[in-house]
């Protein structure tokens, strides 16, 4: 039986340096205090003779480092085009270090605002034109003034590059109820660290970060907040994929303020009462070359936009005819906390390919660990993931189909492995083109070439045995804490697999995946790591 073939890694972003990832602190050239006035940061971002300049007279970076006071405010920067591989940096003075996620506070920023009553919809705090390159933001606040509403914060030209925010906070203002995203990304070689973005926006999808054909994007220790989509890959107007995508120890959050009903349909408390559009936590519509590794994505329900499924690839033919796919996708050592379900793949004229979902935990998920909708997806890997749903029995969406995984027909499948997991049986266990308990002579006829051993379905009881899955009546029985997926001591799962591991989540690579993402970082027990919390 044939194995999947594995997905090919993300190139890391280019040309810069540092065990971090980021240029070296000495640029090279002058350090220059900015003053206080609002106007003063820009005119730094200029070129001249001036030493004090950003640029020189032929647009060369000068290697400059620009100190802006905390708790000033300045007018909106835009940032010029530049010549050759140099750097700028901008960064606050104030203590911000280095590797620590910021808070949703702006202390210790210098802030960039926009002119925003002046002009609905097109105010920007920062704009990098045509070919600016090699900027490092260290210690920004950005938003807007007031309530206006504002399609963006940052605008990103489609020749912009090695771009690179660190220890920032980019966010509407409190009272807007419409600002659709942080920036929506082109170019080349950004980067977002230990920063807090968020977004949203009633009537629309609203998205923390939205990458349109751009290539090598590393965001690590981030907070990323959107009522829609809160990272977005492409989508079917796009001229090109997002590729070379590492995403990794961030958090994907939704606060429960933004969700109108209770999983019984009463109100919500603490519901804000704004009827925001909810999507998912994640979204790939065309992406090549994505790794998400070492994250926690927590919150996301069915009714105010979609079914609540916490990450999907949402593939199919774009507006000029383009496909629009994801290919060499990796999800690995993730943390997925209170959904309807976990992951969604659809083909819908575009086949996805090559993707693997390594050592996931999902926890408090009401529905199916992942669902293949429609076939024609080749290469498909699954293994060592662990599910515990939201509490076994009841449905969290009417109607829903409570299952392992899912396969929308009963052919089309190229090449699965599918090992050492243990999933929830639920209602359905192996739900194939509509039929729910798949047998080992159906499993045969839709997916000949496949690789399936060592998983373990629990609470099934009556279901059809299937080759490479090991029925258990109950999770105690097969001694997984359903609140947690911990192997007890005396589990038949530990070291049951080939491999010389338990089967489903290796916890001690998965702490260390998520390391900076709970405090506090070096030895978080798994019981505080875990802990989940569904209703407000």
């Amino acid at each position: 039986m044939a194995e999947a073939i594995p997905p090919t890694s993300p190139t890391p972003v280019a040309e810069l340096l540092g065990t971090s990832g980021a240029p070296p602190d000495n640029l090279g050239g002058s350090t220059v205090n900015v003053g206080s006035n609002p106007g003063d940061l820009q005119a730094k971002m200029a070129a001249g003779a001036d030493p004090s300049l950003a640029l020189t007279a032929a647009g060369a970076h000068r290697g400059n480092t620009y100190i802006c006071p905390v708790g000033v405010t300045y007018t909106p920067v835009t940032f010029p085009a530049t010549t050759g591989a140099g750097w700028t940096c901008i960064k606050s003075n104030g203590a911000l270090p280095s590797g620590t996620r910021v808070t949703a506070s702006g202390a210790q920023m210098f802030k960039v605002q926009s002119v925003g009553v002046a002009a609905p919809n097109t105010a920007r705090a920062l704009t990098f034109a045509a070919n600016a390159r090699g900027y490092r933001v260290i210690g920004l606040e950005a938003t807007h003034p007031d309530a206006t509403d504002q399609f963006g914060l940052i605008d990103f030209a489609s020749t912009a590059g090695r771009l690179l925010f660190e220890r920032s906070y980019l966010h509407p203002h409190a009272a807007q109820t419409f600002m659709a995203r942080v920036g929506m990304v082109f170019g080349s070689d950004v980067q977002v660290w230990d920063s807090w973005l968020e977004a949203w926006a009633l009537g629309q999808d609203a998205q923390a970060l939205f990458f349109r054909a751009t290539t090598r994007v590393h965001l690590e220790n981030n907070e990323l907040r959107a009522t829609g989509e809160n990272i977005m890959l492409g989508d079917q107007d796009s001229a090109a994929a997002a590729v070379d995508v590492t995403i990794k120890r961030s958090h994907f959050f939704k606060p429960l303020v933004w969700r109108r009903a209770l999983v019984s349909g009463a109100p919500n408390p603490s519901w804000d009462g704004k009827n925001w559009v909810i999507k998912n936590l994640f979204e790939i519509k065309w992406g090549h070359r994505v790794r998400l590794e070492g994250n926690v994505l927590e919150n996301n329900w069915p009714g105010q936009g979609q079914d609540g499924t916490a990450v999907l690839c949402n593939c199919g033919i774009g507006t000029s005819g383009q496909i629009v796919d994801a290919r060499d996708v990796m999800w690995r050592s993730n943390v997925v906390k209170n959904a309807p379900s976990m992951f969604t793949v659809s083909n819908a004229g575009a086949a996805p390919a090559r993707l693997a979902y390594l050592n996931n935990l999902g926890l408090n998920i009401g529905g199916w660990f992942v669902f293949f909708n429609h076939a024609g997806m080749a290469d498909l890997w699954l293994e060592h993931n662990t599910v515990v749903p939201e509490d076994g029995v009841a449905e969290i969406v009417a109607g829903g189909n409570r299952a392992a995984i899912l396969w929308s027909s009963d052919t089309g499948w190229p090449r699965q492995t599918i090992r050492r997991n243990v999933l929830w049986h639920s209602a359905f266990g192996l739900f194939w083109d509509g039929h729910a308990n798949m047998t080992t002579a159906q499993a045969a006829a839709a997916v000949p070439d496949r690789d399936w051993r060592e998983n373990a379905l629990l609470n099934a009881i009556g279901a059809s045995a299937v080759t490479g899955f090991a029925f258990h009546s109950t999770h105690a029985a097969a001694g997984v804490d359903a609140t947690s997926g911990v192997l007890s001591p005396t589990s038949p799962l530990k070291n049951a697999g080939s491999d010389g591991k338990d089967l489903g989540v290796d916890f001690t690579a998965l702490i260390a995946a998520q390391q900076g993402i709970v405090a506090p970082r070096p030895s978080a027990p798994v019981t505080r790591l875990l802990s989940a919390t569904w209703e407000p």
